[in-house]
């Protein structure tokens, strides 16, 4: 296995030399408070871009992202529903992120605003996103994009809710989705695979905080429909996809197999493993140059795709 990439060991001693209480001893609320706070690791991202925010359905804040420079119309679009456990998180905490991508792969970013858990369990936080999708798919020829380069992302929970979204789509043909972008992303409620076991703690995301995380989601429910990725029936059929991993990472292992899962049922998968890094490398891009290299990796990725 590759050694631990300097800036990250550097951030990890600095984590626990700091006692810090974890997500489960904060709680929700003082959670995305602290959460919230981290602007030195989220960056401020580039400022060439061009910002809308809007209502759907008179609930769903979405904040739409597009190129200041001219390019051709109508833009390619990629939904980024942001990580955080569906606890924490938000439009402003992934702002940096989603600048990154729409000046460096040269496309709208549609970031939405869904329900947090614990108060508001599955479906709330999907339905949010897949009805956002919905909603802005429906809207291409108004909002200047193209229905034919419709991506769906996200990071961590985000990327289960891509994941989600983009099982759903395929299931009700309601919009076609031409790829999904799915960054370290949680796919499996078991948290019992290998990696669980070494980075178990003293990694930045640990097993205590994923159980928690899951409790607060699924709200006493093992299974439901589109909650569990891993649970799926099949996944043939589904949009190509782009999965980012991070070799120090809990969910490593969960998000290698669901790419090769992927792979067998026939899907066209590009993985990107960064093996030295920890889980959030790529939304705490400000401290991490391996995040930076690796949101550019991601650019390249979409513009093939929009090709």
């Amino acid at each position: 296995m590759a050694p631990l990439d300097p800036q990250c060991e550097q951030f990890l001693k600095h984590v626990a030399s700091s006692n810090a209480p974890t997500w489960v001893d904060l709680g929700p609320t003082k959670s995305r408070e602290v959460f919230a706070s981290f602007t030195h690791l989220f960056g401020r991202g580039p400022q060439n871009v061009k910002i809308e925010d809007l209502v759907v359905d008179d609930r769903i804040s979405i904040r739409i992202y597009r190129p200041e420079v001219k390019l051709s119309s109508p833009l390619p679009v990629v939904m980024y529903f942001h990580g955080g456990g569906w606890v924490i998180g938000s439009i402003a905490t992934h702002d940096a992120v989603c600048r990154r991508v729409c000046s460096e792969a040269h496309c709208a970013v549609v970031s939405v605003e869904y329900r947090l858990s614990p108060e508001n369990p599955f479906p709330a936080p999907f339905d949010d996103c897949y009805d956002a999708t919905g909603f802005v798919a429906s809207s291409c020829e108004s909002l200047g994009f193209d229905p034919t380069r419709l991506v769906v992302a996200g990071d961590s929970a985000g990327g289960n809710l891509a994941a989600a979204v983009a099982l759903k789509a395929r299931n009700t043909k309601d919009f076609p989705i031409c790829a999904q972008v799915l960054i370290y992303p949680v796919i499996d409620s078991s948290c019992d695979s290998e990696s669980y076991a070494s980075f178990a703690s003293g990694f930045g995301l640990t097993r205590q905080s994923m159980l928690y995380f899951w409790e607060c989601y699924l709200g006493g429910m093992n299974r439901r429909a589109y909650a569990i990725p891993a649970k799926a029936v099949t996944l043939e059929l589904l949009p190509e996809a782009i999965v980012v991993i991070a070799g120090y990472d809990v969910l490593r292992d969960e998000g290698v197999k669901y790419a090769r899962d992927m792979q067998s049922a026939g899907v066209n998968v590009t993985v990107l493993h960064y093996e030295n890094v920890i889980h959030g490398f790529v939304h705490f891009a400000e401290a991490f140059d391996v995040g930076m290299r690796a949101t550019s990796d991601l650019a390249a990725e979409l513009r093939r795709v929009f090709r």
